[in-house]
């Protein structure tokens, strides 16, 4: 069949053009996926940071009431007095294993347990004596090199401050030895990440922590080093970029540095969760692809079907002409059957291909409403983490300090650093709590106008916000700037949730195909009233233009100029199906290529009862002053 072998080509060529598409779908996906686990393993080292400090600062404030009760005994001085007191206060801070006081000359003076041997010196002892020259030095606490203890037969963290006299000089340091199980609230801030491992390196890189792991792994790793990083960690604090973890090689990982403990904080997560993530969004993204290679198939087929009816019919007619003296009356009779079976199938053919195209629409805006619900969702997680952050600190901090007063240890600093404390964690959460609120609440308006587009009496500049701010989480990550000049108290009776899609498919339209991905600009929307009975919105942007061949089918169903990179073809034919049949107006595009581009509506206040008449759309060759 000589009609057969253009449609099967073209049809090849579809169906390769679909899995190029798809393939570069698969790429752009695949590097949001590490995109996402970058930023996530940076805020799991951030929070494990944050709770770090928080917990380290409760046990300089411990030390630092241990001391004035030294002071006051003149535990310092006189060692069995200081044995006691240390002794008395090992019972009331479960966090420390071992209490002791140090002289200026490195000498153990007083410890909390029975010791028959000598009491060593910490500037004779290399292990110790770095730490005790820094603490002799630093008005803070200073924090050693987590060690494993044979004796206590557990994992210790050693904590140093130097004690001084009115004058600021140092007469001796208090020290202790802090049970690494004791940091609960470093490890409570993690539950929360369980896919994910955090480990401490000091500026050696040698292993200094890592949760979660057992005791064992953890004996089998101290004193790793990691030659491969020799060159350093980045130091900045913004996300640093994903790296190959050398220790487990399945694993990827993001550094922070703490200079509190002079070490580098790691979070990592196995490179098989990246690739479950992955295979979840191409099942969910690639749907479409899919649909659309069905719907290709199909109308191949019915082509195929068609032109081989036709070949077949035009065979028998052929044959007949030449067995039949009635050679033209039967000619006559087949043409006319034919033409009227192939109007009859193409007729059947065109009603199955708008049906398509109408399912298409309804799925682009679902697709829509559902990029904006990500995008929102996105946005919430942040003050809702913070607020989440803020309210265990300020448990934990409550907790502690109702142990200092009921111990009857409690100080004027103490307290004030309890008000402060608390002060501070009480603005995060009703500043967190508002921000998420606000949020919520405008989408919410948003989606429901969406979803259930009934009539109704609304403000136009209060809709248009709404969507904005909807929008803005989409591309926030983007240089671009949206601009608002609208007239307020501007009522109109009409469908917001179709007004709504309108503004978000043009605003979105500007972002993805105005600018590229890094390029800088503004979006404006300008509302006017026109007289009492229309107004006018016009949304334009400063990118990159249309060019003046494609300006006449920007309108067209299933054109795009980015196949494959976001694009479907869809997003300017609903606005236009919208505005002339939905919302009752007109809508014309102006723009020059390099410079800008402007979409003008001219909508009636109140939108009619019945479907309108479609008006043209005649673009314009230059932008309007």
């Amino acid at each position: 069949m000589a009609g057969s072998a253009p449609l099967n080509r073209f049809f090849l060529l579809t169906l390769i053009g679909q899995v190029v598409a798809l393939a570069v779908y698969a790429a752009i996906t695949w590097m949001d996926v590490r995109n996402d686990a970058m930023i996530q393993l940076h805020y799991t080292a951030l929070t494990f940071r944050s709770a770090s400090q928080t917990t380290f600062a409760g046990f300089e404030s411990s030390l630092d009431a241990l001391a004035d009760q030294l002071i006051d005994s003149d535990g310092l001085s006189d060692p069995t007095k200081g044995r006691a007191i240390l002794t008395k206060s090992l019972g009331t801070l479960p966090a420390f294993t071992v209490l002791s006081v140090i002289a200026v000359d490195g000498q153990i003076r007083a410890l909390s347990e029975d010791s028959h041997d000598p009491l060593p010196n910490l500037l004779t002892n290399p292990d110790t004596r770095e730490t005790f020259l820094q603490a002799l030095d630093s008005k803070a606490a200073v924090f050693g090199e987590i060690y494993y203890s044979p004796f206590l037969k557990r994992w210790v963290f050693p904590i140093r401050k130097a004690v001084r006299d009115e004058n600021g000089t140092v007469i001796a340091v208090v020290a202790g030895g802090i049970d690494s199980n004791a940091a609960v609230n470093v490890w409570r801030a993690l539950d929360a990440f369980a896919d994910q491992r955090i480990w401490m390196l000091r500026a050696d890189r040698g292993v200094q922590n890592i949760h979660p792991i057992s005791a064992a792994d953890m004996r089998r790793l101290e004193g790793t080093v990691l030659p491969a990083l020799a060159g350093g960690f980045p130091p900045q604090e913004g996300p640093a970029p994903l790296i190959d973890w050398p220790i487990l090689e399945d694993e990827i990982a993001v550094t922070l540095p703490f200079p509190a403990l002079s070490g580098t904080i790691v979070a990592s997560m196995k490179k098989s969760l990246l690739v479950k993530t992955w295979v979840h969004r191409m099942a969910t993204g690639g749907l479409g692809f899919v649909f659309l290679c069905v719907v290709t198939a199909v109308v191949f087929r019915l082509a195929q079907r068609s032109q081989a009816v036709a070949d077949a019919r035009r065979e028998a007619a052929e044959h007949t002409l030449f067995e039949s003296g009635e050679k033209y009356r039967l000619l006559y009779e087949n043409v006319e059957t034919l033409v009227r079976d192939r109007t009859a199938e193409l007729a059947a053919l065109v009603d199955t291909l708008t049906r398509t195209q109408a399912e298409l629409v309804r799925s682009e805006k679902l697709a829509s409403l559902g990029a904006m619900v990500a995008a929102v969702a996105h946005e919430v997680n942040t003050p809702v983490g913070n607020a989440l952050v803020a309210a265990t600190t300020l448990k934990d901090h409550t907790r502690a300090f109702a142990t200092l007063t009921a111990s009857g240890r409690i100080s004027r600093q103490a307290i004030a650093a309890y008000v402060a404390t608390t002060e501070e964690a009480c603005d995060l959460l009703v500043r967190s709590l508002e921000q998420a609120g606000r949020l919520v609440g405008t989408f919410k308006q948003v989606a429901v106008d969406q979803t259930n587009d009934q009539r109704r009496s609304f403000l136009l500049d209060q809709t248009i916000q709404e969507v904005i701010t909807a929008l803005k989480p989409s591309f926030r990550y983007r240089p671009i700037t949206v601009s608002l000049d609208l007239a307020s108290a501007v009522t109109m009776d009409s469908f917001p949730g179709s007004l709504a899609q309108v503004i978000g498919n043009l605003v979105t339209n500007a972002v993805v195909h105005g600018f590229d991905d890094h390029d800088s600009g503004e979006i404006r929307i300008i509302t006017r009233s026109v007289e009492a009975q229309s107004v006018t919105i016009g949304v334009s942007d400063n990118g990159r233009g249309i060019a003046p061949a494609i300006l006449p089918k920007i309108f067209d169903p299933f054109f795009t100029t980015r196949l494959g990179q976001g694009g479907s073809g869809l997003g300017l034919h609903i606005v236009y199906g919208i505005v002339t049949k939905i919302l009752g107006g007109g809508l014309t595009v102006e723009s020059v290529e390099g410079e800008g581009t402007r979409f003008t509506l001219t909508l009636p206040r109140v939108a009619p009862a019945e479907k309108p008449v479609e008006q043209p759309v005649r673009p314009k060759e230059a932008l309007t002053p």
